[in-house]
């Protein structure tokens, strides 16, 4: 369906204007380094963290890959970002005393006066372990300053629980030498007063990844670990197709799926590693690897669970990581005739805890701190604010420094401009709840008749980093 003349006018006129507005996503880019290298684990079947440093070991962690709940499709999707260091994970060097060492990654000294040594290089260490109500508590040293007591009592048990034993040491070398104490004096062992364990986490066959001691500041550390989470894990950014087949009683479906229904399936599914192939997922990764770019290129169809053999939509998308961020292009082509419910594409998701208001690239700013499920259209915006970033004005692990933000470089095509069903106003901010808020362009309206061969093309680039100050900063 081609453009009428008003709109072509509407739309030169969009083109003239949109020179105005900031791209928070090229403002990021001008103000954090472009490092050489993004490092990529392989952490399961078709899924992956990739770290971009954005300052030093500081990195934006990305997840993308197949959504392993039950009844979920094949379509590899962004699941989450978080703010993450880059560490280095190291066993312990050595231990003394009495030690029980057969329950694979749950070490425990089980008698006073056991001990374990690390020799690291950085600027912290944290201690990881296992905890339940029989754990009792450790005393350790850093370079012979004063004792860090942690205790490994907790109830619940928690499998990978974890303290910080030293942070802001100066660059160098560091010697930690932890020695057991016995039972936690605020809490007698389940199993009886005196027979503590002191629990430690060590790596074995099966649980390659569960190290005792995680170190910071380490030159060599391509390891992520998180600070705080950025965007959440499963809500969908790509799009989100609500449609059921023109002229059936069968329910309308998401795609891809939102309710344990599988609904997009793979026809070619690749994945590059600069441009090498990935063609097995394990071993899985112990430590991130160093490449220039990852690259996801997905050709998949949908498939309405009632009429499986017929497939409804052809959806292809490349996902390019790289120094720059993340990019993604989206083309849905429609192989039957549907009735749409209400429909979305490039969608930003933020984690409540971290983005607590919207700045749009037209100056304007939006709070995104309610928790009701209520929505607020963007009306201001139309359809024509192109890039949007998330703030947090809080925080204190940092997030009053970090800015994550979206930019739209092809908004003809990713919002439909001048296209029938586009919803008026496009953009409204919700309110979801104690996890999420979540800006969505409506791309359909619900009711829209979608005819056979027709498509939908987006493209956007999503891209964190620091901005300090950024509250007072951005406009």
């Amino acid at each position: 369906m081609g453009l009428d003349k008003n709109a072509i006018a509407e739309l030169n006129a969009y083109k003239n204007d949109n020179s105005a507005q900031i791209d928070f996503v090229k403002l990021l880019q001008d103000h954090n380094q472009v490092s050489d290298v993004i490092y990529v684990k392989k952490t399961g079947n078709k899924l992956l963290n990739v770290s971009i440093p954005y300052r030093g070991k500081k990195a934006a962690c990305y997840t993308i890959g197949l959504q392993t709940d039950v009844g979920s499709d094949e379509y590899m999707k962004m699941m989450g970002l978080s703010v993450a260091e880059l560490a280095l994970s190291k066993d312990m060097d050595s231990k003394t005393g009495t030690w029980v060492t057969i329950n694979n990654q749950n070490w425990y000294a089980s008698v006073i006066g056991a001990t374990q040594t690390i020799e690291f290089t950085g600027t912290g260490i944290n201690f990881n372990f296992f905890s339940d109500t029989r754990g009792g508590i450790w005393s350790f040293v850093v370079d012979s300053g004063d004792p860090v007591v942690v205790s490994t009592y907790s109830d619940p048990s928690v499998m990978d629980n974890y303290a910080s034993i030293a942070s802001g040491l100066t660059l160098g070398s560091h010697t930690v030498v932890a020695t057991f104490m016995g039972d936690d004096p605020a809490h007698v062992p389940s199993s009886g007063v005196g027979t503590a364990r002191g629990w430690a986490k060590h790596t074995a066959v099966g649980y390659e990844t569960k190290f005792t001691f995680t170190t910071f500041g380490n030159p060599d550390g391509k390891n992520p670990y998180k600070v705080f989470d950025v965007m959440p894990a499963l809500s969908n950014t790509e799009y989100a197709i609500n449609a059921t087949i023109y002229g059936t009683e069968f329910a309308s479906q998401f795609f891809p799926q939102h309710n344990g229904i599988p609904t997009v399936f793979a026809v070619d599914q690749n994945v590059y590693f600069d441009d090498d192939l990935v063609t097995t997922w394990t071993p899985l990764d112990i430590d991130g690897k160093p490449f220039k770019s990852v690259k996801v290129v997905q050709n998949m169809l949908a498939k309405h669970p009632d009429d499986p053999t017929n497939p409804i939509m052809e959806i292809r998308t490349i996902h390019t990581f790289n120094a720059l961020g993340v990019s993604v292009v989206v083309k849905i082509k429609f192989l039957r005739k549907l009735l749409l419910g209400g429909s979305f594409g490039m969608m930003f998701p933020i984690s409540t805890s971290f983005g607590k208001q919207l700045i749009t690239s037209r100056g304007n700013r939006y709070d995104s701190v309610l928790i009701d499920g209520t929505t607020n259209d963007l009306v201001t915006e139309g359809d024509s604010a192109t890039s949007f970033a998330f703030i947090n004005n809080t925080g204190t692990l940092g997030e009053k420094d970090i800015v994550m933000a979206v930019t739209v470089y092809d908004p003809i095509r990713t919002y439909r401009h001048g296209k029938v069903g586009q919803q008026t106003p496009l953009l409204t901010l919700k309110h979801n709840d104690t996890t999420y808020q979540k800006l969505y362009p409506r791309i359909y309206m619900d009711g829209t008749i979608i005819e056979v061969g027709d498509i939908y093309e987006g493209s956007f680039t999503f891209n964190m980093g620091e901005l300090p100050m950024a509250s007072d900063m951005l406009p």
